[in-house]
């Protein structure tokens, strides 16, 4: 998928650190925020997912993933997928 590549290839710059300012020396410094959660919709359960749980575990975020119960067999798929 192209949106793969996308972030696949722009995570580095995307996490980068910074500097603000020179004098006095500041910095920007992005960190994990923590655990992402993502309740996935039954209508496009991929494009919306991928644009949350993609981003957030490339920067270092764990992810708890729900899918629709109307696909449940994605979440499964998805599941595999990321092992």
């Amino acid at each position: 998928l192209p949106r793969l590549q996308f972030f696949n290839n722009n995570v580095e710059a995307a996490i980068a650190t910074r500097i603000a300012r020179t004098q006095p020396h500041e910095e920007v410094r992005y960190e994990p925020l923590g655990t992402i959660a993502n309740i996935s919709a039954w209508n496009y359960p991929l494009f919306i997912g991928v644009n949350v749980y993609i981003p957030a575990l490339l920067t270092g975020n764990t992810v708890l993933y729900k899918p629709s119960e109307y696909v449940s067999r994605f979440g499964l798929r998805i599941t595999e997928l990321l092992y």
